[in-house]
C-alpha cells in the first residue's frame, strides 16, 4: 500500500473537515514526493530523519511538528488496522 492509498483509507474512516483533510494531503504529498513514492512498509526511520533534515533545511520546527503529528497520526491509524 503507498501512503496516499493509506491516507484516503484514513481520511473515509477518520477526518470529515476538509480543511484538516486538505492539510493532511499537503503534508503526505510532501513526503510521498521526497520518497519517491515508497510502499508504506519500506518507510523507515532513516527516511523520516533525512527528510525531517532537509526539510528542516528550508522551513522551521514548527513546521516539521505540524507535519510529524499528521504523519504520526496517519501511521499510528495504520499499526492499528494492520
Amino acid at each position: 500500500m503507498k501512503i496516499n492509498e493509506l491516507l484516503e483509507y484514513y481520511l473515509c474512516i477518520k477526518i470529515n473537515n476538509p480543511r484538516t483533510a486538505k492539510n493532511y494531503q499537503s503534508v503526505v504529498n510532501l513526503f510521498s514526493a521526497y520518497c519517491h513514492d515508497l510502499p508504506v512498509d519500506q518507510i523507515n526511520y532513516r527516511l523520516i530523519k533525512q527528510w525531517k533534515d532537509d526539510l528542516l533545511r528550508q522551513a522551521s520546527a514548527t513546521t516539521w511538528n505540524t507535519y510529524l503529528r499528521h504523519m504520526k497520526a496517519l501511521f499510528n491509524f495504520a499499526l492499528k488496522k494492520k
